[in-house]
């Protein structure tokens, strides 16, 4: 018995949980490849700002922010934007579009918590409709056909595995992602309390050359 034919005999809602797993899938290489650390904000970048703060040159912080959509590099811009305001009002902008930048990277991990736990439901429940056949089937023909019995308790099994080996690398997958994004929002705080402090304390600094 091949695995397709294994995963036949465990009933209709294997297509369910095949489906659990092709979205599982899906999402998991979407968020690998967008959570990649040049994505979000490319290495050396925030210090490359930095050191132009530093030397009052914000037109040119400016500048190198450019049109670029990496949401690190947004978020950036959202403050220098700022600068010339008073530090509550930089510190705002800064979380506003924190926030926004937590949802970006956190996109997609409310269907992998989704698909992790209705997998193994579904699991269960097709072990408990094979459960109930053979019930049935007892009822009809007694235990003496021990064939008759097999696959009623093969859908419960076949069920329940797969449900489960979908539901617990799902579950993984989550958590990674979870605390990648976690690790990634904290970085980019560092960065724009780094980036507040010297707009603050920039008293002269070269405020011309930007558009708000």
């Amino acid at each position: 018995m091949n695995l397709l034919d294994t995963l036949i005999k465990g009933g209709p809602l294997m297509i369910f949980i095949g489906l659990c797993s092709i979205i599982t899938v899906a999402v998991g290489i979407e968020r690998w490849m967008r959570l990649k650390g040049d994505r979000i904000l490319p290495a050396g970048f925030a210090a490359q700002v930095l050191d132009l703060l530093r030397l009052k040159q914000l037109s040119e912080a400016v500048e190198l922010c450019g049109e670029r959509s990496e949401p690190g590099i947004l978020l950036i811009r959202q403050g220098l934007n700022q600068a010339g305001s008073s530090r509550d009002v930089i510190r705002e902008h800064f979380e506003n579009a924190g926030r926004q930048v937590d949802q970006e990277l956190k996109k997609g991990l409310g269907v992998l918590a989704t698909v992790a736990s209705i997998s193994p439901l579904l699991g269960l429940m097709g072990t408990v409709m094979g459960m109930i056949r053979v019930f049935r089937v007892i009822s009809i023909q007694g235990v003496g056909d021990p064939g008759a019995l097999s696959g009623g308790i093969s859908e419960a099994l076949i069920t329940t595995a797969a449900g489960l080996a979908v539901g617990i690398p799902t579950l993984i997958l989550h958590n990674y992602f979870l605390k990648r994004a976690e690790g990634i929002s904290l970085d980019l705080e560092k960065v724009s309390s780094e980036i507040l402090n010297q707009l603050d304390t920039a008293g002269a600094m070269d405020t011309g050359g930007f558009v708000k």
